[in-house]
C-alpha cells in the first residue's frame, strides 16, 4: 500500500523514457520503482502488448497512454494521477493500492471491478473520477442504455454504499 497516497514509496525511483520503459517490460516480469516521464506512451506492436507483468511502485502521473493492451498484469501501488488512457485494453488485470485521481479512460476497454481493491471510502473524492469516465464510456458503448448486468453498475453502487455510514 502506498505510504502516502500522493507519492511513490521510497526515494530510489528512476525516471524513464518510452524506449527505456519498453526495454524494461521486454526484459523483466517485475517492473518497479519507476517514474514514467509525463507525455505520450504509445509504442507500436508488438511492444504495445504488455502481458503477465507486475508493475509495482510505478508512476504514470500525467502520462498519455495510447493503444496499449495489458493482459493478465498486476498494478501495485501505482500512481495514475492525471493520466489519460486512450484506445487501451485491460484484460484480466488487477489494481491494488493505486491512486487513480483524475485518471481518464477514453475509448478504453476495462472492467470497473478492477478498482475494487483500490477505491476506499477514506478517499471518496479521489475515487469517483474513474467511475465517472468509465460510466460515460459504458453508456456510449451500450447506445445510451445502462446495462445492469455488466458489473459496472453493481461495482459503482457498492462503492457508493461504502461511503454511507449508518
Amino acid at each position: 500500500m502506498l505510504a502516502d497516497f500522493w507519492h511513490l514509496n521510497g526515494n530510489n525511483n528512476q525516471t524513464v523514457t518510452q524506449a527505456q520503459l519498453v526495454n524494461l517490460m521486454a526484459a523483466n516480469h517485475l517492473i518497479e520503482n519507476v517514474i514514467y516521464q509525463p507525455g505520450l506512451f504509445a509504442p507500436v506492436r508488438p511492444q504495445s502488448i504488455v502481458g503477465g507483468k507486475v508493475l509495482r511502485n510505478v508512476s504514470f502521473r500525467s502520462a498519455h497512454i495510447q493503444g496499449i493492451e495489458f493482459r493478465s498484469s498486476r498494478f501495485e501501488d501505482c500512481l495514475f494521477m492525471g493520466a489519460i488512457f486512450e484506445h487501451c485494453e485491460f484484460h484480466d488485470c488487477t489494481f491494488v493500492g493505486c491512486n487513480p485521481y483524475k485518471a481518464r479512460f477514453i475509448n478504453t476497454y476495462i472492467d470497473p471491478k478492477v478498482f475494487d481493491r483500490t477505491l476506499v471510502a477514506s478517499s471518496s473524492q479521489i475515487s469517483f473520477e474513474p467511475f465517472d469516465g468509465l460510466g460515460a464510456g459504458h453508456i456510449r458503448a451500450t447506445g445510451g442504455r445502462m446495462n445492469y448486468e455488466s458489473g459496472f453498475v453493481f461495482s459503482f453502487v457498492q462503492f457508493l454504499r461504502s461511503l454511507i455510514s449508518f
